[in-house]
């Protein structure tokens, strides 16, 4: 499979390239592009996958609506967890949630 990326910047406007293919970002539980929401209620889209740091384990990293670089998820170190574990969802699940209680 070949790989796609795209060049973000992170929060201290360093820009790096992520890989935005399903094999690399399934493993977290989202696709490129999904739009979600984290465990705070925060709405964000999904960018891609690349090491936290050079040379270091990979993450996924998200666009938060309120912000204009990419962010991730890192609280413990190296991930390859899903971040639906974490308390991720995809938006259109929770609208769908929000819909049946109202």
């Amino acid at each position: 499979m070949e790989k796609r990326t795209i060049k973000v910047a992170d929060p201290d406007g360093k820009t790096f390239v992520v890989d935005t293919t399903d094999a690399e970002c399934l493993k977290y539980g989202f696709r490129h592009g999904d739009r979600a929401v984290d465990p705070h209620g925060c709405r964000l889209t999904i960018m891609g996958v690349a090491p936290v740091e050079e040379g270091s384990y990979d993450v996924l990293w998200f666009k938060l609506d309120n912000h204009n670089d990419v962010v991730c998820w890192d609280d413990d170190g190296p991930q390859g967890l899903n971040l639906r574990e974490e308390g991720f969802r995809l938006l259109s699940e929770v609208e769908a949630e929000a819909k049946k209680t109202n």
